[in-house]
């Protein structure tokens, strides 16, 4: 480790890899129509609660103990995926993503329970509303989603029973995600 060593860090709910296969054959056109869109590898793939950037590597185990802290008050829920959006708009996408359907607000609950943890440890507040999602792909050039709508037909339920905190890895060949906790919802 060198002084001042820094970790691109990230909280995320993992999906299971049938819901996320199921996700891959429906967007299998998608891929053929768009083939030199960034595509997220189905390992790569996850529900993302809060990104934390670049991080002091003194900072990871108390971000990690307000994880766990913040996780300890959650309850565990079920979530699907279902639909298809775009960032910031289907007309002009910059980025593709399956939609979650999260009926019992586990993923919001879960965001507005890491908020203030996060806030105390001096990280800035998001200022975006949170729309929970499965990063699909990225476009170098916005292009147009809408015609044909874009569909993603929902997945069985899945629970919900813990968060990551995931460290990236970004090199040239793409990022690979290192988890470097899992903490379990008691609420």
């Amino acid at each position: 480790m060198s002084i001042g060593e820094r970790w691109r860090l990230f909280v995320a709910v993992d999906v299971p890899e049938p819901h996320l296969a199921a996700v891959a054959d429906a967007t299998a056109e998608l891929r053929e129509k768009w083939p030199t869109a960034r595509w997220i590898p189905i390992e790569n793939q996850h529900v993302t609660l809060r990104f934390l950037g670049s991080t002091d590597l003194d900072l990871v185990p108390v971000v990690g103990k307000a994880m766990v802290e913040a996780a300890s008050g959650a309850t565990p829920g079920a979530i699907s995926i279902e639909g298809a959006g775009a960032f910031p708009d289907l007309k002009r996408a910059s980025v593709l993503w399956a939609g979650i359907d999260d009926p019992n607000a586990v993923l919001g609950g879960l965001v507005a329970d890491l908020e203030p943890h996060f806030a105390a440890l001096g990280f800035e507040s998001e200022r975006r509303r949170y729309v929970p999602h499965l990063t699909l792909a990225r476009f170098r050039a916005p292009v147009r989603l809408d015609d044909p709508p874009l569909a993603i037909p929902a997945t069985d339920p899945f629970p919900v029973e813990d968060v990551v905190l995931y460290r990236s890895h970004t090199s040239s060949k793409g990022a690979r995600y290192e988890e470097l906790l899992r903490a379990p919802l008691h609420g």
